[in-house]
């Protein structure tokens, strides 16, 4: 970096300014402001110098500005219940193995994306700024022949919606990536699923994946949302849930066990997820799986057990983990001892089955 009485540039980034520059940068000013912070006049803005070759500073991009998504809300919903086309038949039966009732489908709203759906009704996924300064908002062609699962509030309005995949998929050729299971549409809410219909007060039960969640919500009778996966588990999701006034109960998934010496894969994704709610403030609570099996998720044990049971070993595993003590108190996420808690939950004594 090169540093002189009225000048500074930096030969790494390409970055060079006087001190009304610096100003800018250190403050977060525009120029004017930097020049009245330093006693200045107010002048013309100059250009900021840059060596030669290097390319300008990129202009600000535009935000995307995401579609009303009710109408395709709507139309999906409208066709998975008619079922008067091979892709929402399909759909149907995907849906029932997996638990979800005609009368589900209603009260979710759930819906099927078919290539037939009017690409202006499809979210947008991206922006294309042309040469001559117009923008073409793209929509989302691959959301196309996937099952529509829309999130909304208290009000019923829509808010958020995923698309996920339902039909067999062919094998992928070597150097390309699978398609997503899931698809969100960009530029829109970074809380949870099902966060928008939550009361502000009481108890909530937390499950990994949109339609485990669904499924759980059919029989359980308090609050419930899902969390995209434990990696897509953020801060800012932690943060909202701590606005909030009551537990946190967090469902783990079967392969939340403690293996030997070790911590299986989900203990350490469980460790995450409590570390970022305790840090958030939040009373934190695991609940013990619902199966031993790891290949037993939400929905099957719906299919085998039925809404009544189902509800039953929810209410009751949630129960025993109002009473478990904790290790830590909610302040002091790094002392925690997950693998303990989570081998305690596991343990004969508190399964219920």
């Amino acid at each position: 970096m090169s540093v002189n009485a009225t000048y500074v540039h930096c030969f790494s980034c390409g970055w060079g300014g006087d001190i009304v520059h610096i100003v800018q940068q250190l403050d977060g000013l525009d120029f004017h402001s930097a020049c009245a912070q330093l006693g200045g006049q107010q002048v013309a803005e100059p250009r900021l110098w840059m060596p030669p070759g290097s390319a300008p500073p990129p202009e600000p991009a535009p935000e995307l500005g995401q579609i009303d998504l009710t109408p395709l809300v709507n139309l999906a919903h409208a066709e998975l219940m008619a079922q008067e086309t091979q892709l929402a038949r399909q759909a149907g039966v995907y849906l029932r193995g997996r638990g979800f009732r005609e009368e589900d489908w209603v009260r979710f709203r759930l819906g099927i994306i078919s290539q037939d759906t009017p690409g202006e009704l499809l979210p947008l996924t991206s922006l294309r700024v042309w040469p001559d300064g117009k923008t073409e908002r793209r929509p989302a062609w691959s959301w196309r022949e996937r099952i529509l699962i829309p999130d909304r509030d208290s009000d019923g309005n829509v808010v958020y919606a995923k698309a996920r995949l339902f039909l067999p998929q062919q094998p992928t050729q070597a150097g390309r990536r699978p398609p997503q299971k899931y698809l969100n549409p960009a530029g829109l809410s970074t809380r949870p699923f099902g966060f928008e219909r939550m009361p502000f007060k009481g108890d909530l039960l937390v499950v990994e994946g949109e339609l485990d969640a669904l499924s759980v919500a059919s029989c359980y009778t308090g609050s419930v949302i899902a969390v995209a996966g434990v990696h897509n588990f953020k801060q800012v999701h932690a943060d909202a849930l701590a606005a909030r006034l009551g537990r946190v109960y967090l469902l783990l998934d079967p392969d939340c066990v403690t293996v030997g010496a070790a911590p299986a894969g989900g203990t350490v994704d469980a460790r995450r997820i409590v570390e970022l709610l305790m840090s958030a403030g939040c009373d934190v609570r695991l609940v013990s799986p619902l199966s031993g099996d790891p290949a037993d998720d939400v929905n099957a044990l719906l299919v085998r057990w039925g809404p009544q049971q189902l509800a039953r070993q929810l209410h009751e595993r949630v129960r025993v983990a109002g009473k478990v003590r904790r290790r830590a108190p909610v302040s002091s996420a790094s002392s925690l001892d997950v693998d303990a808690l989570v081998s305690l939950l596991s343990a004969r004594e508190l399964r219920v089955v």
